[in-house]
């Protein structure tokens, strides 16, 4: 019996990284549009938005707020300008964007 996660929609066996795998590859030519898009979302909305919320919320968590941010902002910025493989590029971008918003909720929150 395969695992739920194993099969996919036509009933062949997947495995979930190579499904990801094939569908990140299949953005490679057009890598430079998602890096125009990917610095769109992040330094004309992302970015601006976390750091007006954290400076109008000041918890005392300010330095390391901005710290965790312009650091995950730099790995987005290096993997895509490096020519990483776009699987990784979509992985630091998601990991970015999931910390950024995790800060946004923290200093809302509190």
């Amino acid at each position: 019996m395969k695992a739920q996660s194993e099969i996919n929609y036509q009933g062949e066996t997947e495995l979930a990284e190579e499904g990801f795998t094939a569908w990140c590859n299949s953005y490679e030519p057009m890598r430079f549009v998602i890096l125009a898009g990917i610095l769109l979302i992040q330094g004309c909305i992302l970015i601006p938005a976390a750091f007006l919320i954290i400076f109008n919320n000041d918890l005392g968590l300010t330095e390391m707020s901005v710290g965790l941010i312009s650091g995950f902002t730099f790995l987005v910025l290096a993997a895509n300008l490096s020519q990483f493989p776009m699987k990784w590029v979509f992985l630091t971008f998601g990991v970015n964007l999931f910390v950024t918003l995790g800060l946004i909720i923290i200093h809302l929150i509190a």
